[in-house]
């Protein structure tokens, strides 16, 4: 092979490798759509125990040991959800480096 068909098979490889990660990329990115709108499910839904904790708390139906653990599993899934988001934001750059 001459000179120039080497780097014509080293420009294909380099072309293929991109394009796979343009595709690895894209598939985060469906994961993290679908995998944020469970989050954002998940952290409504402890937002609520945590509301009923402070209810029967305030009753003195509850331990306020369970407040702070239902305070503690908001805090857990806020930060998930915000990392997720990151994510997200970050998309379009990521893809836009890849393309450069």
């Amino acid at each position: 092979p001459t000179d120039i068909a080497l780097e014509v098979q080293q420009k294909q490889a380099e072309l293929e490798a991109i394009e796979q990660e343009i595709n690895q990329e894209n598939i985060r990115h469906q994961f993290d759509l679908s995998t944020f709108e469970l989050e954002t499910k998940l952290l409504t839904l402890v937002d609520k125990n945590l509301s009923r904790e402070k209810t029967l708390k305030e009753q003195k139906l509850t331990a306020t040991s369970k407040v702070e653990d239902a305070e503690l599993i908001k805090v857990r899934e806020e930060i998930g959800v915000n990392a997720r988001q990151l994510n997200l934001k970050s998309h379009q750059a990521r893809l836009g480096q890849l393309l450069a």
